[in-house]
């Protein structure tokens, strides 16, 4: 058994600077800002041809009042940042609880109870790598990002489940290799985590929670649903292209006047 310490990368916390995107019942866009050094980044070129700039949701649940939202920003090749969304008035303004994290995603939500909820994420660019969980134990006002490896590694989490506010297991995939897929277990609420087996078949582990949200996408946008009577019901939905990044062509300079 080998054990995993890791360290809280960074802690945000929501404050009243954070803007809120007003939902009006037409696909909300949420704002991204072309830069020039996100696009060098990304190997983008958005000169000859602008690059569109979409969202991808990915999970959606309710913790207290408050509804989360999980997704990443993304080009045709490449992720661009991760997007969590949390709404605190049913809907109709919608904040950011976690700085844009470049090249990652924010995949599957499990909530504990009003307090304490996990997200677990990666980095994308260039490769599937560095899992982690954001965590929250005071209703969604901080967020902690956790690493669950020491040092940089590829792999991504497949599935993860607490039973208590302590306890909880992760399933991992390496991306190869006859034993690619580990198991992980949490004693201290997903802060540090300890590798308990290898294994070369992905196993479901038990106890994943359903949600009474969903997110279904559409050609034009995403679909907020509430499952209420056993019935889905529309609640919100997100615009898909938020945003065409294009850059700046860049100056010609006249030669100097010949004597």
């Amino acid at each position: 058994m080998r054990s995993i310490g890791c360290l809280v990368l960074f802690s945000y916390s929501l404050g009243a600077q954070v803007p809120a995107y007003e939902y009006t019942g037409a696909p909300l866009p949420i704002p991204y800002t072309c830069e020039d050094d996100d696009m060098d980044w990304a190997g983008l070129t958005c000169l000859d041809e602008p690059c569109p700039i979409y969202i991808d949701l990915t999970h959606a649940a309710s913790q207290g009042k408050s509804i989360l939202i999980t997704g990443n920003f993304h080009a045709s090749a490449a992720t661009m940042y991760s997007l969590f969304l949390r709404s605190e008035d049913g809907g109709r303004t919608w904040r950011e609880p976690f700085e844009r994290i470049r090249g990652a995603e924010l995949e599957d939500i499990q909530v504990y109870d009003g307090h304490i909820a996990w997200i677990d994420g990666l980095t994308q660019q260039p490769v599937a790598k560095d899992p982690f969980f954001l965590v929250t134990e005071d209703g969604g006002a901080t967020w902690n990002r956790v690493p669950l490896f020491e040092a940089d590694a590829e792999g991504s989490i497949v599935q993860f489940v607490f039973d208590s506010r302590d306890h909880g297991l992760a399933l991992v995939d390496r991306g190869g290799g006859a034993l690619r897929y580990e198991t992980y277990e949490t004693q201290t609420g997903g802060h540090s985590w300890t590798m308990r087996d290898k294994s070369g078949k992905m196993t479901k582990l038990k106890g994943t929670p359903e949600s009474e949200w969903r997110i279904r996408p559409e050609s034009r946008d995403f679909r907020l649903e509430h499952l209420e009577n056993s019935i889905w019901s529309p609640f919100a939905s997100f615009a898909v292209r938020v945003a065409d990044c294009r850059r700046k062509p860049m100056e010609r300079t006249e030669p100097p006047p010949q004597p």
